[in-house]
């Protein structure tokens, strides 16, 4: 059978992912995006952690989210198949950021490249020469990442700036919640359509939090879970 090659990283991290963000939050909001400078010593600016997101279901788009245990960030790359390819979930990253453009989309900080005045998304060759991925993806250190939040917590923070550092793009877990419509609805209203659909999700103090879903993603024509759970 082929050898299983496990890949191996290069590059170390010299920067949190959370300290970066505090660095160029004046870009976070706006049309404003800046390409990525060295860093005061004259080094690229590397950052590391693991990728917390997948493709599979389509839900996901063109796009990965790198996690460490201080905050997370969107990359955009532009290509398909990510979780199938270079970039799979769980599996640990470097990104050199320095050359790279870093700005929003509705407020949603990000990396990426310019494109038509904003910022967009990456070509693939380019992100391949940027990044590096290290080992094989690990499902425990993805869990020990993951945060236990509730919904008039997070309501609450939303206009506080090292909150939104903190947790924007994050993989966070809401406990003892419910979906509107739960074993009725389906996740879409327009299965295979453009755009998303939005259901809310309800805590047992009957507070509620806007859940958006691609109309394109795979389960899309599938019935909202019903019950209680996590």
């Amino acid at each position: 059978r082929p050898p299983v090659i496990i890949p191996e990283a290069t590059y170390e991290a010299n920067t949190a992912i959370a300290d970066f963000k505090e660095a160029y939050w004046q870009y976070a909001s706006g049309d404003a995006f800046a390409q990525i400078p060295v860093n005061a010593d004259g080094d690229s600016i590397i950052i590391s952690g693991r990728i917390v997101s997948s493709d599979d279901s389509g839900n996901m788009f063109k796009q990965i989210v790198v996690q460490d245990e201080s905050a997370a960030i969107l990359i955009g790359v532009n290509a398909s198949g990510l979780n199938e390819g270079r970039y799979k979930f769980g599996e640990e990253i470097f990104v050199n950021l320095t050359g790279l453009y870093v700005g929003n989309y509705n407020g949603l900080m990000q990396i990426g490249t310019p494109y038509e005045g904003k910022i967009g998304r990456i070509d693939e060759d380019v992100m391949n020469l940027h990044s590096q991925v290290n080992g094989l993806p690990d499902m425990e250190k993805v869990a020990q990442l993951v945060q236990v939040v509730n919904i008039p917590e997070i309501a609450a923070l939303k206009n506080d700036k090292a909150a939104l550092i903190k947790y924007q793009s994050a993989l966070v877990k809401f406990e003892d919640v419910s979906f509107v419509g739960g074993g009725k609805q389906l996740w879409s209203d327009n299965p295979g359509g453009q755009y998303y659909t939005t259901r809310q999700l309800v805590d047992k103090e009957g507070k509620r939090m806007a859940v958006n879903t691609s109309n394109r993603c795979t389960f899309a024509g599938d019935i909202l879970p019903e019950g209680t759970g996590s």
